[in-house]
């Protein structure tokens, strides 16, 4: 979905053009077979546009390999929604910012040549940092608790889970009221329960 700029809050009238932005993650050899899981958001103007996660084809062999791989998903994608976007007409930003909270993966993207640690990152991977190296994406670092994509890689619990979707623009209504989370769960189950029988 490309949304129009006049009815995105902040944009009409703009001085400055829209921007897209990404954000990316991944876990690092789920329990299972080991392989990670990528995850992303999109947003255009602000408002997300495309969220995805997806388990990645081959087993990384280290933290850093993994995310540069989910950043390599998420940064196709984000070139998509801007090539799209400005196929319609729509004048953008020509700059990308890539959100990311792997340091190594950050120093990989900006470095001006592989080193022998790096080699083994497959070629598709290498994509993110010709980005970065043209000036197409703009690397921002954020701190792990500030990451939009957390959520789309793993399960998140209880209270994370909270936080997350808070950051991200989800709003439970009536959850304030209670002191925990647990409380406002229990609440949202009986709650469910009295309704299918009628109570409420």
């Amino acid at each position: 979905m490309i949304p129009d700029r006049k009815y995105v809050t902040g944009n009409h009238g703009a001085a400055e053009p829209p921007k897209i932005t990404f954000a990316s993650d991944s876990d690092y050899g789920n329990e299972l077979d080991r392989k990670s899981i990528s995850g992303w958001e999109i947003r255009y103007c602000g408002v997300i546009n495309n969220v995805g996660s997806r388990k990645q084809v081959s087993i990384a062999k280290s933290s850093a390999e993994a995310e540069t791989a989910a950043a390599a998903e998420a940064g196709r994608n984000a070139d998509m929604v801007y090539e799209l976007a400005t196929s319609m007409g729509r004048k953008l930003n020509p700059v990308i910012d890539w959100e990311y909270d792997n340091f190594a993966a950050g120093q990989a993207a900006k470095s001006k040549s592989l080193t022998k640690k790096s080699r083994h990152v497959e070629t598709r991977e290498l994509y993110l940092a010709d980005r970065v190296r043209s000036g197409k994406f703009n690397p921002v670092q954020v701190r792990s608790e500030d990451q939009k994509a957390d959520g789309h890689t793993k399960i998140l619990p209880g209270e994370s889970f909270f936080r997350w979707a808070h950051k991200i623009g989800v709003r439970f209504l009536g959850r304030e009221v209670y002191d925990n989370t647990e409380e406002w769960w229990f609440r949202q189950v009986a709650d469910g329960i009295l309704r299918e029988l009628g109570k409420i």
